[in-house]
Parts: C-alpha cells; structure tokens; sequence
C-alpha cells in the first residue's frame, strides 16, 4: 500500500527538480534506485532472519542440527515439529516457536530502522532538492 501510495509523488518530486532535457535520465536512475534499495533491503532483513532464527534456536537447543534445520527451512519446521512430534519433543517444538518469534522481531526491527533511515534521507533531501530546484531556476534564460 505505502509503495503503490508514494510511486507517483516520488516520480514527480524527481522529475520536478530536473531540467525537461534530463528527465528520462531522472526517471531511470529513480526507477533503479528503487529497484535497487528494494532488493538490498529484503536481503538484508532475510539475513537478520535466517541468522537469528538459526543462533535463537542453538541457544535454546544446543542441537546444531535442529538449529540449521530450523534455519533452512525458513521457520517451518517449527510446523512440522508440532504436526510430526516424533522428530523432536514438545520441548524442541516450544523452542522452534521461539526462535521464530525472536527472528520474526528482529526482523521487523531491522524493518523499521530501514524506514527510519529512508525517512531522514527524505526529510535531508527535501532541503537539499528544494535548493537545487531554486538554484536551476536561478540559471534558466529569461
């Protein structure tokens, strides 16, 4: 909702601040930027994920093992744990929903301060683009 809500104003502040010669070049390097940020910040919060999910589960296992099971599967082996209890105990399956629960947080931690980063280089850049804007303005012939 946020990315489909803000695509058309983030195109039209980029091509606002550029001169009508250069706005394919803004749109593309904008487009890319976008593409580009999406794809490291996805990597980056599935990294925090897999790592915590796999060290959590070690830590309340001790069982290698079920830890790098845990972390390939991505969390659903906390599932089959619940659903097969023959593959571990209800203990091992307490500590797979744990583990979950703490990957998913720092996740979601990881998140938000990913927003907070895009939100004060937004808020920097509004003052820097508004100046360029003045300053392309300041320089176009009368």
């Amino acid at each position: 909702v946020g990315l489909g809500l803000t695509s058309a104003q983030l195109t039209n502040v980029t091509l606002g601040g550029v001169p009508a010669a250069d706005s394919g070049l803004a749109a593309g390097t904008q487009s890319t930027a976008r593409q580009l940020g999406a794809a490291v910040g996805i990597a980056l919060i599935g990294a925090v994920f897999t790592t915590t999910l796999g060290s959590a589960m070690l830590a309340r296992t001790h069982d290698p093992a079920q830890a790098r099971e845990l972390r390939d599967s991505a969390g659903t082996y906390a599932r089959t744990l619940r659903d097969a209890p023959r593959l571990g105990s209800p203990t091992t399956a307490r500590a797979a929903d744990e583990s979950l629960a703490v990957a998913t947080s720092r996740a979601a931690l990881t998140t938000t301060g990913i927003l907070a980063l895009g939100l004060l280089m937004t808020l920097r850049l509004g003052r820097t683009a508004g100046r360029s804007a003045v300053a392309v303005r300041e320089n176009l012939p009368s």
